[in-house]
């Protein structure tokens, strides 16, 4: 009995032995001993990302074509030819596990130039009525925007690599128009019935007209070689809201105090691009330069006339808007 009890702690001891051996092995391997754990983190630590800046210079326009009940269009307000400098901050970060990405942007900028004009018509005969122009003052531009998307395929052993994304955009314009000059047209006739001397160091129109936009993208990204990269996108705008405020200031006697035309509503579209060649100046800090074009549609959004007074005018007319704008991108960012 002595016997088979020794021989019992003894194959006791050797398995215990054994496990010893096998659980320090184990435990070699775990990222909570030894070289391992670095090993551990640079595996499963995939999140890496980018910080930047960049400027956008771009030249645009902004068409407003207001039309009443019936359908007929009764006025045009056109912003043409005008400049803007923004400058943007914008990060990305990245799990290279599993290919989904975030990225954003906000910018500030400024609009400056450019040429506005207003024609108005007859609602019945659609006959010129009105027709004057204004020199473009100075306005802003601000913008924001957030994405989320995924890598979908790499092609050429890695060197392409195509992404999805969706998104969410805000986008705020103001433009501005000083002084008032009627244009002659038929035989050198005014079409500025009634109009007092407006001189350019007057206001006569200012609208800001917001715009927040769903965005579904594209993207790609090609390593070109020699530290050379190209990157772009492009995003359709199926769907958003817009919403303006304007007042046309040598009219206020008759449509009421700022704001006097007021839209908003649902059905605006468009489109978004840009490309970007960059070059790695180091292994962490990155230059670039490219170009990008937006387009924007409002749809037909509901619009009040003399929208400040007691008896606001015009509530069944429709505005539809269109906003352009192109230009070239340079960026400088750091990688982490």
């Amino acid at each position: 009995m002595r016997s088979i009890i020794c021989f019992s702690c003894l194959a006791l001891a050797s398995f215990a032995s054994i496990g010893d051996v096998n659980a320090a092995d184990d435990l070699r391997g775990l990222p909570v001993l030894g070289q391992e754990r670095e090993l551990f983190l640079q595996e499963t630590t995939a999140l890496r990302g980018s910080i930047g800046v960049r400027t956008f210079i771009s030249r645009s326009e902004l068409r407003q074509k207001l039309r009443g009940g019936g359908g007929a269009t009764i006025a045009n307000y056109d912003f043409t030819q005008s400049d803007s400098a923004s400058a943007e901050v914008f990060f990305s970060l990245e799990d290279d596990n599993s290919g989904a990405f975030l990225k954003g942007a906000a910018a500030l900028g400024v609009l400056s130039g450019g040429d506005f004009r207003e024609r108005d018509y007859d609602s019945f005969t659609s006959l010129s009525v009105w027709d004057s122009s204004s020199d473009g003052g100075d306005g802003t531009i601000s913008y924001a925007n957030i994405d989320a998307g995924v890598h979908w395929g790499d092609f050429w052993g890695g060197r392409v690599k195509t992404t999805a994304f969706a998104g969410y955009q805000y986008v705020n314009e103001n433009y501005v128009a000083d002084g008032l000059r009627c244009n002659p047209v038929q035989l050198g006739v005014s079409k500025c019935p009634g109009a007092l001397p407006y001189p350019n160091s007057r206001k006569a129109y200012d609208i800001d007209a917001n715009w927040h936009l769903l965005r579904l993208g594209l993207g790609v990204d090609a390593d070109l070689g020699n530290g050379l990269f190209f990157q772009g996108e492009a995003a359709a705008i199926p769907a958003g809201y817009y919403d303006a405020e304007a007042t046309i200031l040598y009219q206020v006697p008759a449509l009421g105090p700022a704001p006097n035309v007021v839209s908003d509503g649902t059905g605006a579209y468009g489109l978004q691009a840009e490309g970007i060649l960059t070059y790695d100046v180091t292994e962490n800090f990155t230059i670039g330069a490219g170009g990008r074009y937006w387009w924007f549609n409002s749809g037909e959004v509901p619009t009040t006339y003399a929208a400040s007074t007691v008896f606001p005018l015009l509530k069944s007319s429709k505005t539809e808007v269109t906003s352009e704008r192109y230009g070239v991108i340079a960026e400088a960012k750091y990688r982490f």
